[in-house]
């Protein structure tokens, strides 16, 4: 079973890994295209960024920033302008809303063939019904409970430079005074 997801003019294929606007395929990176694909089948939905993160980048440790990029490419991509989203809400500090009402199709139709109704979802408040996870679509993330806080790297290399002067200074040699006789 093939699934395609179409908002707008965008059209999503799981199955061959692509994107496509207007008709014309879209070249964004495969983290960048998972992480939509994920916020389109948690649509209506806030995901925390540490969902995000454990969600698409599962066993790598990397910061919000890597987050952050991927969101910016996805947005340039689909022309979603950040401040005046049509796709992508940012919630400040917390994480980000799919808000495109969504239309869930098992095969490719024709671009004029339009999805019944109850194939539509989207935003409870646009479609009363939140996607569920369907045959075909990427498999569910695991979580990894190894990753350190994104505050523990910094505080480890205050930590260890602390522990380099503190052993430079116990292990210079002793000074002796000389006092003449």
């Amino acid at each position: 079973m093939t699934h395609f997801y179409r908002f707008d003019d965008v059209q999503i294929d799981v199955r061959n890994f692509r994107i496509s606007k207007a008709g014309k395929v879209l070249q964004v990176e495969p983290k960048a295209l998972n992480l939509l694909v994920y916020l389109v089948e948690n649509c209506g939905r806030l995901v925390e960024k540490r969902e995000l993160l454990d969600a698409i980048w599962n066993d790598a440790f990397v910061t919000e920033n890597v987050l952050t990029r991927a969101i910016a490419q996805v947005r340039k991509a689909l022309a979603d302008d950040p401040k005046n989203a049509r796709y992508i809400e940012t919630v400040p500090t917390l994480g980000y809303r799919f808000i495109a009402q969504v239309q869930v199709e098992e095969n490719n139709p024709a671009p004029s063939a339009r999805p019944a109704p109850s194939e539509s979802v989207g935003p409870p408040e646009l479609a009363g019904t939140r996607p569920s996870a369907r045959p075909g679509t990427l498999p569910a993330p695991q979580r990894n409970d190894r990753r350190l806080p994104s505050f523990a790297l910094p505080i480890l290399g205050v930590v260890a430079c602390g522990l380099l002067v503190a052993l430079a200074f116990s292990w210079r040699p002793r000074l002796q005074y000389y006092r003449p006789g």
